[in-house]
């Protein structure tokens, strides 16, 4: 008996250091980036695209040109690098986990359309809701990062009555464009559409010349909130 288990672990074991090795050949982490953009840009009903994937044995995550539209089919969110470690998957309480994440060449676009109530992110909180009929209703979905390395990001955030963007010197908290950007984020976490977590060492240039240079504090940004 302690033989047969004893080659049952060791199947395993092989088996798990065979996918790992797998998994590393370049054709094979295109495939897989293929299949991950069809099955989100399906679930979300917009095109998405990834160009490389790779997993590490450590259970590092690391994907490349990560490319998502909008329903307007705008650029909602590019990333050129993105590593990431996930920590724990808690599906019972909806939530979700990373270790660290870092964070290169990316750009993150938040809209509302001149005529629409709801953020261009919104059908993404959609889709992670549950579809199943529940007396209590489910809690909301959270992204939970215990650090996040930002290594110059674009951020812009746009909600006026027309699509004309602002081209003057004084900030126009209706249409803020960020660049830049460097810094780190700590126990922060996504809550629908709220963002909760503490700023480190931040610094970038908004599109009307001003300049952060060192901004550290613990910040709360939800939809109508910013403090």
């Amino acid at each position: 008996m302690r033989k047969i288990s004893g080659w049952i672990l060791l199947s395993l074991a092989v088996l798990i250091t065979a996918f790992f090795f797998i998994v590393q050949i370049p054709e094979v982490q295109r495939r897989i980036a293929q299949y991950a953009a069809k099955e989100i840009s399906a679930a979300l009903g917009t095109k998405v695209s990834i160009e490389k994937f790779h997993l590490q044995l450590n259970g590092n995550i690391s994907l490349e040109d990560f490319y998502v539209e909008d329903l307007h089919k705008d650029t909602l969110l590019y990333v050129n690098k993105l590593d990431a470690k996930l920590a724990g998957l808690f599906l019972n309480y909806q939530r979700i986990v990373f270790d660290h994440v870092y964070i290169k060449n990316g750009q993150f676009n938040l809209k509302q359309y001149p005529g629409e109530d709801d953020l261009n992110m919104q059908f993404i909180l959609d889709a992670l809701k549950s579809d199943s009929p529940s007396p209590t209703p489910s809690p909301p979905t959270v992204l939970y990062f215990w650090n996040v390395n930002m290594d110059n990001l674009k951020f812009r955030f746009f909600s006026k009555d027309s699509l004309t963007m602002n081209n003057d010197s004084i900030m126009d908290y209706e249409d803020m464009a960020f660049e830049q950007i460097y810094g780190q984020l700590s126990q922060f976490s996504i809550i629908e559409d709220s963002l909760t977590g503490r700023v480190k060492n931040l610094r970038c240039q908004e599109q009307c010349g001003a300049n952060l240079l060192d901004f550290n504090a613990f910040i709360t940004i939800a939809y109508e909130t910013m403090r």
